[in-house]
């Protein structure tokens, strides 16, 4: 399968402690095989899912929103506006309910979450933000603001990797041995 699909097969099927994903093209693949009828329809869908980058200009990169309804208890998230998408800042921030969060937020301009990481429990979300908070400082917009500037010839990457990286010290925590 990885040698028709040219795709590492340590890519196929990937695992974290919130989920299991299927490689887009493996799914893709699977529908096809399973229901004839569906795959375009699938087809269509999984292309609207996997582009999670769009890149407007060429120094301004925009991720994709995610559907708030489907993201877990206690995170850790990014979230953006259109306006400060363009002044390429972005919200760092913790969250029991990621719905109820960005209802404050929403007040004066709606908000959306770029990018987020489970932390399964409340005390480990705020260790995790807490670690990201201080990592991310050289980056902060204003002192007691959890507002940070992305610098131009970086990606989106820069934060997220620090995210993963905290959440990452935890992982072995939740998961289920075989």
């Amino acid at each position: 399968m990885t040698e028709k699909l040219k795709i590492p097969i340590e890519q196929l099927i990937l695992t974290d402690s919130c989920k299991t994903e299927l490689h887009p093209t493996l799914a893709n693949e699977f529908i096809k095989w399973f229901s004839p009828m569906n795959g375009l329809k699938f087809t269509k869908w999984i292309e609207q899912l996997t582009k999670p980058i769009l890149t407007i200009n060429q120094n301004i990169v925009v991720y994709q929103s995610i559907d708030v309804s489907k993201i877990p208890d206690n995170i850790v998230y990014i979230i953006t506006s259109s306006l400060h998408q363009t002044l390429r800042t972005y919200i760092i921030g913790r969250a029991q309910n990621m719905k109820n969060r960005l209802s404050t937020y929403n007040k004066s301009i709606e908000h959306e979450v770029v990018y987020y990481v489970c932390c399964h429990t409340v005390q480990i979300t705020k260790i995790v933000e807490s670690t990201v908070l201080i990592l991310l400082e050289k980056y902060r917009e204003v002192v007691n603001r959890d507002r940070f500037i992305l610098p131009e010839n970086q990606s989106l990457n820069l934060f997220t990797n620090v995210l993963d990286k905290a959440v990452g010290i935890f992982q072995p925590l939740f998961e289920v041995e075989p």
